[in-house]
Parts: structure tokens; sequence; C-alpha cells
């Protein structure tokens, strides 16, 4: 008799227990159905953006973090299949946090790089590999000069530069020079001859001579390259640019 009650569902043991609401029953056909959504899923990995307030779905997002110019935009550029993100060799060129929709599922994030503290790498090592912008180096003749000193050929060499004499040097020599031409009955120079005949190179010089002021005036020598004011040799830009060829890789100037 009393197995006859039970299966009959008359129990009132049975009758006793809650009923649990269809929406909290783990039931299979709604996560099959679920995983088969394209509105809440991404890549059939059951990835869900949940809803809002309104109860829309809201697509999986996925942002890209990390260091500056390690490639975060050109990364999205490839994902996306075009080029909506502006990339640059140098660091910082992304400003603003960016969203960009690859599916109605799919959302991707971009932000701008973050600098994290490395006990481990150098500053001279952050700004030859593009983790800090080189027009925010304070020092970069300090950064030339680490920079100098693990090169090989020599930048001087690969370069091809030839030191720039003192001016004091420069004056005696042309005099000399002067001298010479007025006893041989030549030709006085020209300014143009002058510069040129100021820019050669002593044959004494060694590897050892060239420090990085000597580097970096020969270089701005070369190029001509004058402050403004007083029209002194503009180190600092050729220090710029020195840095930005070992960056990019140009000019035989690397760090690789």
């Amino acid at each position: 008799g009393g197995g006859g009650q039970k299966a009959g569902g008359g129990d009132p043991e049975e009758e006793d227990v809650p009923a649990v609401p269809p929406a909290q029953q783990p039931a299979a056909s709604t996560s099959t159905s679920t995983t088969n959504s394209s509105s809440n899923t991404w890549g059939g990995h059951g990835a869900r953006g949940g809803r809002d307030r309104r109860g829309r779905s809201r697509p999986v997002v996925v942002c890209v973090v990390g260091e500056p110019n390690v490639g975060k935009s050109s990364t999205l550029n490839a994902l996306l299949g075009a080029k909506r993100v502006a990339v640059s060799s140098h660091p910082g060129r992304t400003k603003h946090y960016q969203t960009h929709v690859m599916c109605p599922s799919l959302m991707l994030c971009d932000c701008p790089g973050l600098v994290f503290p490395r006990l481990d790498v150098s500053l001279h090592m952050q700004v030859l590999y593009g983790s800090y912008p080189i027009a925010r180096c304070r020092d970069p003749y300090a950064v030339v000069r680490y920079l100098a000193e693990r090169v090989w050929p020599r930048l001087h060499v690969t370069l091809g530069l030839r030191p720039v004499r003192d001016e004091e040097e420069e004056e005696a020599e042309e005099e000399r020079s002067q001298d010479l031409r007025e006893r041989e009955g030549g030709p006085r120079r020209g300014p143009n001859q002058q510069g040129k005949a100021a820019a050669a190179a002593p044959a004494e010089w060694r590897d050892e001579d060239w420090t990085p002021a000597a580097l970096l005036e020969a270089m701005a020598a070369r190029h001509n390259w004058r402050s403004r004011r007083g029209g002194r040799l503009d180190v600092y830009r050729a220090a710029n640019w020195i840095l930005r060829s070992a960056l990019a890789g140009r000019n035989g100037v690397s760090v690789a």
C-alpha cells in the first residue's frame, strides 16, 4: 500500500519540497541553446558579455594593455583586417582609450601604453628600445654614450665621421696655410674652403679619443646643424638624430 502511494505521487513528503523556479534550474537545453546563440557567445566557447539594465545583450570586451611601442595597435589592425588604429614607430601614438566593434558579440579596446617601473632595465635601454620617448629624455647625451660604448663597429666608423678641431687650432692652421699660400703667390682661400679645411681630420685620432661630445660635434658639423643663438654646433639635435636612427635601425645604427 505504501509503495502504491509513492508511485501515485500522493506522498506528503514530496509536497513539502518547494518547487524550484524554471529560471534557476540548470536545464541542459538552456545551456545548449546559449552555446549555439550568436548574440551571447563568441566563437562558440561560451564566452558571454552579459546583459545591461535594460536586458540587452552586451558584447565581450577584450582590452589590449602593455608597455609603449610593443605592437598593441598593430595587433588590433591585424585582427580587424583594416587600418583603423594609427600606428607609429615612436611610443605614445595612442593617446586615448579606443573601442572597435569586431562583430556584434566582440569589442576590441586599445589603450595607451603603460610605463611600469623597471629596476632590471636601465633608462638608456628603455629609450633605445622605444619604451621611453626620446623627446622626453632629459639627458640624450648619456644615452648616446651608453650606445657608443656597446656597439661595434664604433659609431664614428659606422657613420663615417671626422672629428672637428678646436677653434684655436683651426685659426692657427688657417694662418699657417694663408702664410704659405702668400709666399708661394697663390690665391687666398674663400670662406667655404676654409670651412672644409677646418673639418679635416687629424691623423692621430684613435677610437678612445672619440668622446660623446666629439661624436655629436662631428655629426652636427657634417649636417651643418647650428643653434639659432650664437651659431654653435647643435649637439642636441645630433644626439636625437643618432637615437632615432638606432630606434628605427637606419643608417647602420642598431642595438639588436
